[in-house]
């Protein structure tokens, strides 16, 4: 990777310093991931989705590499070579206010914009995991350059603090506050199932139906075979579920992007709370420092405050090819009426922590 960053840093009036940032990143051999034992796929969908896909039947793995069983299977087949790639890159814009007041009072906020795009984030622990879950239109070989799994593309930060020193320094009180709004966690909108028929369930990016036409629904039955959701019916909920998002709705007639779909903005405000009580003995300072770190402070004083919202299911049309039609693929919806829900989990409630720390000056 080749890695340029040029910073500057100007005092302005009032005791204010600015400070503008770029840093630029380049891959020159970035790791990517492809099985050479899978064929080339030559078939294709019909219709507007027309995505490459492998064969119903006859080999998709070049011969003579099969399972100890001798049947077929993905970790028994898969040769999982490591090549190189020069195509991402990487960048992000930062602009900073900060001032030091003489009461002790210091201030800052800052703005960062970033931008990153790979062919792969590599998203497992071992190469055929990061090859599995790398999602793709067609071709599982042939990834494309799309964004990456990291960084945010808007984030914004504040602080302040002071301390307050009382009874000629043996008692001091410090209060701060950190400040954060953000928006970028990125997700793909992926099948569930296998449509390319690369024997990797999940990892095929969704084409956007623009009309009922492009998307050949059946209705969903119950094990008696009786119809619980007809393919109108279906329609209809997942024509309103791509109406209310922002992002499938832009991509009507399309497929979706990897990582594409980006998650609404988040705030979360954190305080921290610093008591000290010193005394002198000799030349040297002891102090016994108490602290209170609340995190989220925002959820602690409202409950509706701090809550970051997350996509409800990315995977919300099931695929698969009926045994009576095995070369046209079958679709269901299985979503809900709205992409995004509250998180319930630890990044959305308050939390505080106490310390205490002994200090020797």
């Amino acid at each position: 990777m080749w890695r340029s960053n040029l910073a500057i840093d100007q005092q302005l009036p009032g005791g204010i310093v600015a400070t503008l940032e770029a840093i630029y990143s380049k891959d020159r051999n970035a790791a990517i991931h492809r099985n050479y034992n899978f064929v080339t796929p030559t078939e294709r969908l019909s219709g507007a989705d027309n995505r490459l896909i492998y064969p119903a039947s006859g080999p998709r793995i070049a011969s003579g590499f099969t399972g100890p069983d001798g049947q077929f299977s993905f970790l028994d087949a898969g040769v999982i070579v490591l090549e190189n790639t020069n195509k991402g890159y990487q960048y992000n814009l930062t602009g900073q206010l900060k001032k030091d007041f003489a009461n002790g009072l210091y201030l800052t906020a800052a703005y960062t914009y970033s931008k990153a795009k790979d062919v792969t984030s590599n998203p497992g622990e071992i190469a055929a995991d990061a090859y599995q879950r790398n999602p793709v239109v067609g071709n599982t070989n042939e990834p494309q350059l799309a964004y990456s799994d990291f960084g945010l593309q808007h984030r914004i930060i504040a602080a302040a603090g002071k301390r307050f020193a009382y009874a000629d320094d043996k008692l001091a009180t410090t209060l701060s506050f950190f400040f954060e709004a953000a928006q970028g966690n990125r997700f793909s909108y992926t099948y569930a199932g296998d449509l390319n028929r690369d024997a990797i369930a999940g990892n095929d990016l969704l084409f956007v139906p623009a009309s009922r036409d492009q998307i050949n629904l059946v209705d969903i039955r119950d094990a008696q075979n009786n119809v619980l959701v007809t393919a109108a019916q279906q329609w209809t909920q997942l024509n309103a579920y791509i109406e209310q998002d922002d992002y499938l709705s832009s991509r009507r007639g399309q497929y979706t992007e990897r990582n594409g779909a980006i998650s609404p903005w988040y705030t979360q405000l954190d305080a921290k709370l610093l008591q000290d009580f010193s005394v002198k003995a000799g030349n040297k300072k002891h102090t016994l420092q108490l602290s209170l770190d609340v995190q989220n402070l925002g959820n602690l004083l409202n409950a509706d405050w701090g809550v970051r919202r997350v996509f409800a299911n990315n995977r919300f049309i099931e695929t698969s090819y009926p045994a009576a039609t095995p070369e046209t693929p079958a679709f269901q919806f299985r979503g809900g009426n709205q992409t995004f829900v509250n998180n319930t989990d630890f990044n959305s409630r308050w939390r505080a922590q106490v310390g205490l720390r002994y200090i020797l000056d």
